[in-house]
């Protein structure tokens, strides 16, 4: 399907990038272990016998095998590296150190997690600059219950929902002809679409004269600014 975007470097740099931010805890233990394994090298020795170290080789065959598959994936997405936790967990758990030397690295985990994280922590602190600080109040007041938009995320916090041909708008559904501008205005002419917000050009920004089409069935643009597009048919949004 021709669904690779990233080279193999990319994709490992995305990798290492996606368990810093997202499993910080998962990475701030293994980076423990290491150390804790380096500082006692001359004292590396299976506790219990030859098959902890054969349990130790097959998970460390298990890691590298799955990151070996992931990097040469031709669609390789964030949420795959998740894949890799489990591998790591179980080889860190097998050298794990005493809980006291793994409570300080883990509250300043935590404290960084929360804090690169804090939208999901509390939901509706919209941070400066994102589409939903000035997008939601806009559509919040259109009726019709449906909009069609790239950001299904947004109509889930303005309440309302989406046709189900844009529940999944990943690039991949668009780059494989899954999602077509016929798809978007076949969508937008139905009565229940009043609003249709554009927030990616790699997505339905990615058809230039999606506007004019658009504006052929009765919609107008409201605001476009930031790389985002509110356009509403037979309704006057919030000024958000």
């Amino acid at each position: 399907q021709e669904a690779r975007r990233y080279s193999v470097g990319s994709a490992a740099w995305r990798m290492v990038s996606t368990l810093a931010t997202r499993d910080v805890l998962v990475v701030v233990t293994v980076l423990v272990v290491l150390v804790a394994a380096l500082a006692a090298r001359d004292r590396w020795r299976a506790p219990s016998g030859p098959w902890w170290s054969r349990v130790g080789t097959a998970l460390g065959a298990w890691l590298v095998v799955q990151a070996a598959f992931l990097l040469v994936e031709s669609a390789m997405w964030l949420p795959h590296v998740s894949e890799l936790v489990v591998p790591l967990c179980l080889l860190a758990a097998l050298r794990l150190p005493r809980t006291r030397v793994l409570v300080a690295p883990w509250v300043l985990g935590a404290v960084v997690w929360a804090a690169s994280d804090w939208r999901f922590v509390r939901p509706g602190t919209y941070g400066r600059g994102t589409p939903e600080r000035y997008v939601v109040p806009r559509i919040g007041g259109c009726p019709g219950g449906r909009i069609v938009t790239d950001e299904p995320g947004l109509a889930w916090r303005a309440g309302a929902g989406v046709p189900w041909s844009l529940v999944d708008t990943s690039v991949k559904q668009f780059d494989q002809g899954r999602i077509t501008e016929a798809t978007v205005l076949r969508a937008a002419r139905d009565p229940r679409s009043s609003t249709v917000v554009v927030t990616d050009p790699n997505r339905l920004g990615r058809w230039p004269d999606l506007a004019d089409r658009l504006g052929e069935l009765g919609f107008r643009t409201v605001a476009d600014r930031d790389g985002v597009r509110v356009l509403v048919r037979g309704c006057t949004p919030h000024p958000g």
